[in-house]
């Protein structure tokens, strides 16, 4: 029947294109990025103290929202910033840092797992998650022409630090 008409399927044909379609778009879970959005807080704002040597670096904690279905309300979140760094954008309920003699920012975001554990999740996923067009940085203004994603790594959390989950 091909024969008769070019460019026509015969049914033995059609029902091979069609089967390999189907299952094509069955093979795999999606690893395509959800875009990073601010990680928010979940009081009304951080504690901001400074470390010794005085001057040099300060600490942030704060306790960050969880999302929807989670089995605790909030999440603490500590980490030690130069103390140059001054906060913005607090009215948002996101976490954001800025230099103001160079323009160098500091985003604290967060982005759903595609289905994997951390561990597992390829390092092109991290890069495709921040610099999502629809995502945070983006929102914010930044320009982005191109990235490159160098590595990804999980690393040990210092004591006193939440277990893995």
């Amino acid at each position: 029947a091909a024969t008769r008409n070019p460019g026509l399927l015969d049914r033995r044909a059609m029902l091979s294109v069609t089967t390999a379609a189907a299952v094509a778009g069955r093979v795999a879970p999606s690893l395509a990025a959800e875009p990073a959005t601010f990680a928010q807080r979940f009081s009304v704002s951080g504690n901001i103290s400074p470390l010794p040597p005085l001057g040099q670096y300060s600490r942030y904690e704060d306790q960050l929202s969880t999302p929807k279905g989670s089995k605790a309300l909030s999440l603490p979140v500590r980490f030690d910033f130069p103390q140059q760094l001054l906060q913005i954008g607090r009215s948002l309920g996101g976490i954001q840092f800025v230099d103001g003699s160079s323009g160098l920012k500091i985003y604290v975001l967060r982005a759903s797992l595609p289905g994997t554990s951390l561990a597992e999740t390829p390092k092109k996923w991290f890069g495709e998650a921040i610099f999502s067009p629809d995502g945070q940085i983006a929102r914010e203004g930044v320009e982005i022409d191109a990235y490159k994603v160098t590595s990804a790594k999980e690393l040990e959390a210092p004591a006193g630090a939440a277990e893995a989950r």
